[in-house]
């Protein structure tokens, strides 16, 4: 359902968070309630997007953010729709991207109340800075070549018909290889019901068999550049060469009047752009001259754009087999019972061995999961697993303890890591918010000249409590960091910390059904 991700995707944007998609739908695909409200919110939990699900009252409309995904009631069946509030409308597109404007009073009689929603992103982002760079170094290289190469007028029409032609063969290549895409499906539906070229793209008469579409048309157009930019335009070269495209242009036009019966809105669009190029070539005085070093170039430039196309096809088909195993590997993966079998493996031998005045511990004070988090200041894996303990804080904090165990060299105070480490026990005999902020700023920006040149005159308690947590590293064995363990139970390897938050609901629910409630001794 391609459409339900292109509708998260585009709520992202517009909120200015920008992930990469491939990454989101693979997160999205393979969560086990796709699509639903809670595979959408687990999935911005994933990435670190700080989100909010829940069901408001009616009256909360007012006070919602301009951008919410949300679901309305359209004739007894439930929508999910991405809503765009402005001063006196609300604007709500569906997976159908069909767009339909609302009054305050009339949405509320068809809202559910039940939103998701998330905290715009006012950071700057690389990705969109480098699409950028991309787009305006294209446009900088196509204007150098139009003023270091003064094309003719039929040139420069040939050119751009070509530029059109490759995109649209682009197109008829996603539809080919099996990738769903909106503009596609947009060009599509105005000819066919189905809203599908597919049937036509792959059909058996393409062609007469020898070559498919997409081939056939991308190595007329990308061959139609790559001539013009390089060799430039030869009036006998290009009028044979659209000589040889009729039957080929006619062959197509009866397979989809008389033998499929559908016509397709691709291979129109094509048909097209061969007729206007006919259009300009063939009115222009037509001198027959054989130029056997630009003919030899010209079929060169064919051959390797021929084997080019070839080559990238099969990568790209190469790459889809690739993306649905790996598909098939996060479905497996996220499976619960596979995860709780991995973490029940293995046990600590000795969790008793650190004394309830030595505890540094964040959240619920009667906890249905304890974390232990073994951490490192300086350790540079410590900081995607410091991110994920903080997220699963904020989202489960009433129902998960996270208890830190720093595993720093406490008989060198004046360590980088240990300083840290004392300012932050520091902080937390005072205020144990304080405290969780402080390593969230040092693990955000690790920056080290703010420390450096800091005092490390501790006091002896501190000392003995990082003693005590090391302590209880060499007895148990943690000769490394991160180390994470749930209920005393060591996380699988198989599972980054950050994929907890993939089970942390079912685990919650699980354990708090047993009325099971763990701490840590």
């Amino acid at each position: 359902m391609p459409s339900f991700i292109n509708l998260i995707n585009d709520f992202l944007l517009k909120n200015s968070h920008f992930l990469n998609k491939e990454d989101l739908n693979l997160q999205l695909l393979s969560h086990e309630d796709y699509p639903s409200f809670r595979s959408v919110s687990d999935t911005f939990d994933y990435f670190g997007i700080e989100n909010l699900a829940a069901t408001v009252p009616i009256e909360a409309l007012e006070q919602l953010p301009e951008f919410f995904l949300t679901l309305i009631n359209i004739e007894g069946k439930s929508i999910f729709v991405s809503a765009h509030k402005t001063q006196n409308r609300i604007s709500c597109k569906s997976t159908e991207k069909k767009l339909q404007q609302y009054s305050y009073a009339d949405f509320k009689k068809i809202w559910s109340g039940t939103i998701i929603v998330v905290e715009k992103n006012t950071a700057p982002s690389n990705t969109k800075n480098r699409q950028t760079l991309v787009f305006l170094g294209i446009a900088a290289a196509l204007t150098l070549l139009t003023l270091l190469y003064p094309f003719s007028l039929i040139a420069t029409v040939i050119g751009l018909l070509a530029i059109i032609g490759i995109y649209i063969s682009w197109l008829i290549t996603k539809e080919e290889l099996g990738i769903r895409d909106t503009i596609t499906a947009t060009l599509c539906s105005t000819l066919n019901e189905k809203g599908s070229c597919s049937n036509i793209i792959n059909s058996k008469v393409r062609f007469l068999g020898l070559i498919s579409l997409s081939t056939a048309t991308g190595v007329f157009f990308v061959s139609q550049l790559m001539v013009l930019l390089f060799i430039g335009f030869d009036t006998t070269f290009f009028s044979i060469a659209l000589f040889a495209a009729i039957p080929a242009l006619l062959y197509s036009l009866y397979s989809q009047a008389y033998v499929l019966k559908e016509w397709c809105a691709l291979c129109l669009a094509t048909a097209l752009l061969l007729v206007l190029e006919m259009g300009f070539v063939f009115t222009a005085p037509l001198i027959f001259t054989f130029n056997a070093a630009y003919w030899i170039k010209a079929l060169l430039f064919i051959t390797l754009v021929h084997l080019g196309i070839n080559y990238t096809k099969a990568l790209i088909e190469k790459n889809i087999a690739l993306k649905k195993s790996e598909m098939d590997f996060f479905k497996f993966k996220r499976n619960y019972g596979l995860f709780t079998s991995l973490l029940y493996k293995k046990q600590l031998t000795n969790n008793t061995s650190i004394p309830q005045q030595h505890h540094v511990r964040f959240g619920s004070d009667n906890p249905v999961l304890t974390i232990q988090a073994v951490t490192n200041p300086l350790c540079g894996y410590c900081t995607d697993a410091f991110k994920a303990y903080y997220t699963l804080l904020e989202k489960y904090g009433t129902d998960i303890q996270i208890q830190f165990i720093f595993s720093v060299p406490y008989e060198k105070p004046d360590m980088l890591s240990t300083k840290i480490a004392l300012a932050v026990l520091d902080a937390y005999s005072h205020n144990p918010k304080q405290a969780l902020l402080l390593l969230k700023d040092w693990f955000d920006k690790k920056d080290i000249s703010k420390w450096e040149n800091k005092s490390g005159n501790p006091s002896p308690d501190k000392l003995q409590l990082l003693q005590s947590h090391r302590n209880w590293c060499d007895t148990n064995g943690i000769l490394y960091t991160p180390a994470t363990f749930i209920n005393s139970y060591y996380y699988p390897n198989e599972y980054k910390t950050q994929e907890f938050i993939l089970f942390a609901d079912e685990m919650i629910e699980q354990f708090r059904e047993t009325n099971i409630l763990v701490t840590v001794n």
